[in-house]
Parts: structure tokens; sequence; C-alpha cells
């Protein structure tokens, strides 16, 4: 990628020092770089914004640059494999921070996206259509395996504590044979289509 590749010419353009060490520290930072924009990319990111939020992670331009000029300035012959090793390893902990970055937000919205569509389906709850709430809850199980394993519903009246653990007044709970720990789960007030509150319950992995 040409913005990838001006960026990484930029960054080295006044660094002095043995060429093939250079072309090595340069081809790291490429591949991290590339590696940062192809994670953006999974996001739905376009390649254009994906290259443009990878440069900005990675550091301004200039301020790479002095650091780098600083540790080659003070390195002797001796000290090259020290030299690239430190440069390999600043390099890695800005890839390391960047994929966390980007990986806790993938984490987050496909849990956002899991708890959206248990939400929606419990808003349409009426007790003489359970067959099509089982239905669309087993197919979401089934979507989701062991991501989501159950939902449970409980009635609640006015005034009622939404994170109370010792709800009695189960409404609905699939699959029908489940055991359960109420402190494993994640609560939410759904108001249905027919205007009855009620907390929705259900297992789900953060990931």
């Amino acid at each position: 990628m040409e913005q990838i590749d001006r960026y990484v010419n930029s960054v080295y353009r006044h660094v002095d020092g043995d060429k093939e060490e250079i072309e090595i520290l340069k081809e790291e930072m490429r591949n991290h770089l590339l590696q940062i924009v192809e994670e953006l990319k999974s996001e739905g990111k376009s390649d254009e914004e994906s290259i443009t939020i990878a440069i900005e992670r990675f550091g301004e331009q200039t301020q790479i640059e002095n650091e780098l000029l600083g540790i080659f300035k003070f390195v002797n012959k001796k000290a090259k494999k020290i030299l690239i090793a430190a440069v390999s390893f600043l390099l890695l902990a800005l890839i390391s921070f960047s994929t966390f970055v980007v990986g806790i937000n993938i984490c987050t919205k496909q849990y956002d996206k899991r708890n959206n569509e248990i939400v929606n389906i419990m808003r349409s709850y009426n007790q003489d259509d359970l067959e099509n709430i089982d239905k669309n809850i087993s197919v979401l199980l089934n979507k989701y395996k062991s991501k989501v394993k159950y939902v449970a519903m409980y009635h609640v009246t006015n005034g009622e504590d939404l994170w109370h653990t010792d709800l009695k007044d189960l409404e609905y709970v699939y699959p029908k044979d489940i055991h359960y720990d109420d402190m494993d789960t994640f609560n939410k007030q759904i108001i249905t289509e027919e205007g009855v509150k009620y907390v929705s319950k259900y297992y789900q992995l953060y990931n």
C-alpha cells in the first residue's frame, strides 16, 4: 500500500546506519501497520479509512523519527543487535496496544449485538404465543452457541429493583430445563408491546 510505504520511508528518511538493518526495521514497521489495517477492515472500515487510522494510532511521523534518530545517534557497531531488538520491541508494543484496542471494540460490538437481539425478541413476548418466542430464542442460542446459554424473564412490579437477584415471579425461561445461577446473569428491563414490565436475565459471555 503506497500510503503506508510513504509513511514508513518518511519516518526513516533521516536515519543513518547500516542499510540492511534499517530495511529490516522498515519492513517490521510496514508489517505491523498492515496488520492493524486488516483488523480495522474486518470491522467494516474501508481501505482508505483503515490506513489513516492505523497511521494515526502508530504515532506522529516526526515523533517516531526523532526517537529513531536519538537511538541511532548513540549506538555503535557492537550494539546493532541491541538496537534492532529495542526498536522491534518499541514497534511490538505499539502494535500490541493497537491490537488490544481493536479487539475490545470488536468484542463490545458483538456483545451489544447479541444483547439487542435478545431484547428485540422478548419485547414481543406474549403468553399466547410462547411457541414463536421459543423458536426465536432457540435460533438465537444455536446461532451464538456457547456465547448465550439461556434466557429467563421475570415479571416485576413498579419500584422493584432491576438488579434484585431474588426475583420470584418467573414468567418465561428457555431452555425449559436449564439450571442457572442468578449471579452469572445480565439484567435488562423490558417493556413489552402490551406495556407490561419485565426483567430479562440471560447468561452471555463477553467475547
